[in-house]
């Protein structure tokens, strides 16, 4: 499918199923180098002297390079939503990691932290031990299959109010094959809706207390080095 005909889909609300799984069924998240994403939404934030801004704001994630050994894989990638969580005017784009393991676990790592561990993990002799003192409940950012109505990232410690780790429900808003992935923490709320096949499709941050506040939508993909054709 042709670049403009994916935008097309995704800006006029049409089902997801025609861009997601069916025609990448091999790949749960596409982390192809190469692979991009562009978001556009709203982004609220506020300035030293306590007034708000707020403008329509567009972000480009994308993949500039990978690393395999076995089923550990991991991709570097520049620009991400969540930082337009909190936002500051003039900003630039930052670096991030996904590490995928063999049980399909995806860990998430952002900044300096990212650049070290994607340079460290190819040189190291033994990557297992050396990822295995990385990995925590907080840096888990997907499981793969999601299934409506899992929770993780609490090192299995279900709090009663169900704060701090991420819970998976169907989106209701778009087709079956997406979900919600959505942590509440004291201060703030992320919510994230995640199309296997696809990727992130949509991204939400609010902060209950100073006004912190990101929507950001899909409106594009590329995949450069895609070679897939329609089942």
């Amino acid at each position: 499918m042709k670049r403009a005909a994916y935008a097309c889909f995704l800006l006029l609300g049409f089902s997801l199923s025609a861009v997601s799984a069916s025609y990448f069924p091999n790949e749960y998240f596409p982390l192809a180098r190469g692979n991009t994403w562009t978001y556009r939404g709203l982004t609220k934030w506020t300035l030293p002297s306590g007034e708000v801004e707020s403008a329509i704001l567009t972000l480009k994630m994308e993949v500039l390079d990978t690393w395999q050994s076995g089923q550990i894989f991991a991709a570097l990638i520049k620009g991400f939503p969540s930082e337009y969580a909190w936002y500051e005017p003039g900003q630039e784009r930052t670096f991030h990691l996904i590490i995928r393991t063999e049980n399909k676990h995806f860990y998430l790592f952002h900044d300096e932290q990212a650049e070290t561990i994607f340079r460290e993990i190819r040189e190291t002799p033994d990557q297992r031990a050396y990822l295995a003192k990385l990995f925590s409940p907080e840096s888990l950012f997907l499981i793969a299959p999601l299934t409506d109505g899992k929770i993780y990232g609490n090192d299995g410690k279900i709090r009663q109010d169900q704060r701090y780790c991420w819970r998976v429900k169907k989106d209701p808003k778009r087709n079956s094959q997406a979900f919600i992935l959505r942590m509440d923490t004291l201060p703030d709320r992320t919510e994230i809706s995640f199309v296997p096949g696809l990727g992130i499709y949509s991204y939400i941050y609010i902060h209950s207390g100073t006004v912190a506040e990101t929507r950001l939508y899909l409106i594009d993909i590329e995949r450069p080095n895609a070679t897939q054709s329609r089942p």
